[in-house]
């Protein structure tokens, strides 16, 4: 085996395909339900179709590159691999419907009712110290029945979230269709399968980077009573395991022309 795999033709198909998704989902992304005069700059459109040219030339370079496996691959459809690919789109499918974000910033503010009540409950134990124990558990069954129905649960499909479900199921969907000719059903070609897979690979990133971006960006900018959900962890997972998949079929694939070992001309 030689050569490096950082700049590798299936390597940049993974970057690309990731630089783009992530570009996509700062487009796609709703801004919060307060802000009115947001805009996206130029810089987000320069990404994209920077991105675009860098998979288009990733895509170019992967039909052309002279790569071979190092041992042959097994002569058998992956079942396995479009299994996989439909797990996927079936776990973006729940996450989409699943919470992104809960928002428990306006249980702090409790209603005069509420605060009436505790005040009442804080008066009697003043004035009887015995009923201390059962008045403070009443308070904290009151504060928490109150927390849970001012708790504000947003999915990956309301417009009163991020709004990124849609863009997850779309990728999802891509990579799933992807498996199909990755696992030899449409072929068995070796490099074929090895183009196909380095495209799964990516799509399987992006897709794991559409929950990431948002997790990361809830954990770096939001208040703390602001988090994120079980739907943003099973698209992450589901862009993972789909990643994943195509990991056995590109380490096996290496350049098989190089010029780090050819000697120069020796002039007569």
């Amino acid at each position: 085996r030689s050569g490096s795999r950082w700049f590798s033709a299936d390597a940049m198909i993974i970057t690309s395909s990731c630089m783009l998704v992530a570009a996509l989902t700062y487009q796609v992304v709703s801004p919060f339900d307060s802000v009115e005069t947001y805009n996206h700059g130029p810089g987000v459109m320069l990404a994209i179709v920077a991105s675009a040219v860098m998979l288009a030339g990733a895509v170019l370079a992967l039909q052309t590159a002279p790569y071979s496996a190092f041992r042959p691959l097994d002569r058998i459809i992956g079942w396995g691999h479009m299994g996989v690919g439909i797990l996927a789109v079936v776990l973006v499918l729940v996450g989409s419907i699943s919470g992104w974000t809960f928002d428990e910033r306006s249980a702090t503010d409790l209603p005069d009712d509420v605060k009436a009540e505790l005040i009442r409950l804080r008066d009697e134990t003043n004035e009887f110290p015995a009923m201390a124990a059962s008045n403070a558990a009443k308070a904290v069954s009151l504060r928490n029945k109150y927390r849970l129905t001012a708790l504000v649960v947003t999915d990956g499909l309301s417009e009163d979230g991020g709004g990124l479900g849609s863009l997850a199921i779309g990728v999802a969907i891509i990579g799933a269709a992807l498996t199909v000719p990755a696992s030899g059903l449409l072929g068995l070609d070796e490099n074929r399968r090895w183009r196909w897979s380095a495209m799964v690979a990516g799509a399987g990133g992006g897709l794991a980077l559409i929950a990431i971006v948002w997790i990361a960006s809830l954990a770096r900018v939001s208040d703390l009573k602001v988090v994120s959900g079980a739907g943003a962890f099973l698209t992450m997972f589901a862009g993972a395991i789909l990643a994943t998949t195509s990991k056995k079929i590109l380490t096996e694939f290496r350049r098989n022309k190089t010029y780090d070992e050819l000697e120069p001309a020796i002039a007569d």
